[in-house]
């Protein structure tokens, strides 16, 4: 009796993986995922040096408002800096985002 239900088990084993699809990928299809894969690694490296830029812009803004007569004028244009930096910038992670939507292989249009 166990005998037959270790290999019900393995035929069970061997019919689902029958079902399962195959995925072929053309060499066309692998170069433009390289390329798309390529562009996500750059905004990546991007958005590490921007998020280190902002570090030190932040630290500026501290040491400015620190002093004994803390300029308002040069804490104001800090601030402005590091907003439009962090707005723009924010475009660039919706952008990876998109792209990493674009390349995953539970995206039907890409098998």
């Amino acid at each position: 009796m166990r005998h037959t239900s270790k290999i019900t088990n393995l035929q069970r084993y061997k019919n689902m993986n029958a079902k399962l699809p195959v995925l072929t990928i053309t060499t066309e299809q692998l170069r433009k995922f390289e390329r798309e894969r390529d562009s996500i690694v750059f905004d990546v490296q991007s958005t590490s040096d921007i998020l280190d830029q902002m570090s030190t812009l932040f630290s500026l803004i501290a040491k400015a408002s620190e002093g004994e007569n803390p300029s308002i004028y040069q804490i104001k244009n800090l601030a402005r800096l590091g907003h439009y930096t962090c707005d723009g910038w924010s475009g660039v992670i919706e952008s990876i985002e998109s792209h990493i939507k674009e390349i995953s292989p539970l995206n039907s249009t890409n098998i």
